[in-house]
């Protein structure tokens, strides 16, 4: 099944919490989505955040864009309500390899590359000394948002993960096509970058079985979706997100990762 990223963002009331729709509307995964049984699977629910533009409201733009003072004041209260900021590789080293997360982990993810994400987002977040997640599209890197101020991100602890050459839909793409924006962006951001580039974000969510055969074929270690809900280990390549919306009060986002952990400890109870 494709997904869709407009009918996900549209679904969803903004006084809803993700966590629960998630929970009634997501099928069990699929094993082409699922870890792989020769890994050790540590069962930590993780929230990945979902950011794009970090600058004042743009016209048609409430969903992608949150602006500086937004941004200030949810990682203040990451901070004082005792959360830990942490990269999508610790999440995965933790879930696969027995690695330590500390307490109320939660990953940052900044999808595209904006000139605003560099300028806006990363000087709050090294004021905490706070890690975040960049899914690159390869594209962006112009006169505007440059490779120095991404090796910039990454000297500031930033991790850069692939999110296409050019953010087509890679469920309409020939194989041939498909090759090149998986492969091709991976390559281009390890040599460029001198990163791992271990993980794949799927262009506006969009992925059925052959996209998600062909991610893992490229030797991507997960994906992240724009489903809603925590981040597992049984859905490696579907990862839910939590997108955080322009002007959403500061109550709303605290409590949505409250459910988030509550959820978490509902089913560790239930694990064997």
């Amino acid at each position: 099944m494709v997904l869709l990223a407009g009918a996900a963002y549209l679904l969803l009331p903004r006084g809803s919490h993700p966590q629960s729709v998630a929970a009634q509307r997501s099928p069990s995964p699929s094993p082409s989505a699922s870890a792989s049984p020769h890994h050790h699977v540590r069962h930590v629910s993780v929230p990945i955040l979902m950011y794009h533009h970090i600058a004042p409201l743009r016209r048609g733009s409430s969903l992608l864009c949150v602006s500086p003072t937004q941004l200030a004041a949810q990682l203040a209260y990451l901070r004082s309500h005792g959360y830990h900021v942490v990269t999508l590789q610790q999440v995965y080293d933790a879930w696969m390899n027995g690695a330590s997360l500390p307490a109320r982990p939660v990953v940052l993810s900044f999808d595209d590359g904006y000139l605003d994400q560099y300028r806006n987002a990363a000087p709050l977040l090294r004021r905490y000394g706070d890690p975040a997640v960049l899914n690159l599209i390869v594209h962006n890197l112009s006169q505007v948002f440059t490779p120095a101020m991404v090796k910039q991100m990454i000297a500031w602890g930033w991790e850069v993960d692939s999110h296409t050459i050019s953010h087509r839909d890679l469920t309409r793409l020939s194989a041939a096509g498909l090759r090149r924006e998986l492969l091709g962006s991976g390559n281009l951001l390890r040599r460029s970058f001198g990163v791992p580039a271990n993980f794949f974000c799927y262009p506006g969510g969009a992925h059925n079985a052959t996209v998600v055969a062909a991610v893992r074929k490229a030797g991507y270690l997960a994906a992240s979706s724009i489903q809603f809900g925590l981040a597992e280990p049984s859905q490696l390549f579907a990862l839910p997100r939590i997108v955080v919306y322009q002007g959403e009060p500061l109550g709303r986002f605290g409590a949505r990762l409250r459910a988030s952990h509550r959820a978490e400890a509902v089913g560790s109870q239930a694990r064997p």
